[in-house]
């Protein structure tokens, strides 16, 4: 194929560039989405009264499992047999626990509660002072990733979104440099001048 002064010929290179741009603004727009929804599943609930607890132990498994985290209406208030249950409880060393348990009776004066894993009821009844709300629904494992890390992960979160949107942004324009750099250098071609006009 013949070139022509100021001609170009397509790089090789450019479709497979467009594509790793392609996957590269996915994976940042994935990344943002995941981040965002991530975060407002932990925050939004709690304007309307709904608090995330992290699961520490496993006397409500198979119905919700170590690590897990509860979410726990705190404005319910009708609470009936079958209901998981979220209630304070003062330990040994003076210190109030969360314990999230089914209620398998309702009393006059509260509720008796045990853990689905536990053979015996939870001693004592729970008062109505103590109880924190209702149980409705868990995240599995994602107390794991919490544990107490919230402000760390919330800002690892941010620094993640804003490197991957702002590399999705900047590797077109790099893509396109590099292309044009290693594209083939052009050269006018020339025919000598016949010996009988010189």
């Amino acid at each position: 194929m013949k070139l022509h002064p100021g001609s170009s010929q397509p790089s090789p290179h450019r479709p497979r560039a467009r594509l790793l741009c392609s996957i590269v603004q996915g994976a940042a727009l994935f990344l943002t989405v995941f981040v965002i929804g991530f975060a407002g599943l932990f925050t939004l609930p709690r304007l309307i009264g709904i608090e995330p607890y992290i699961v520490m132990s496993g006397s409500m498994e198979p119905a919700i499992h170590t690590g897990s985290v509860a979410f726990v209406d705190t404005g319910a208030d009708r609470i009936k047999e079958g209901d998981i249950i979220a209630y304070e409880l003062a330990s040994a060393d003076a210190e109030t626990v969360t314990i999230t348990h089914r209620v398998i009776a309702v009393t006059p004066e509260g509720w008796i509660t045990r853990g689905d894993a536990n053979r015996s009821p939870d001693e004592g009844i729970v008062k109505g002072e103590q109880l924190v709300g209702r149980y409705l629904f868990c995240v599995p494992r994602a107390g794991y990733l919490l544990n107490g890390r919230e402000k760390e992960l919330g800002l690892l979160g941010i620094l993640w979104v804003l490197a991957a949107n702002l590399l999705a942004g900047l590797l077109p324009k790099l893509l396109e440099e590099t292309a044009g750099n290693s594209q083939p250098s052009i050269t006018s071609r020339t025919k000598p001048i016949p010996k009988a006009f010189l």
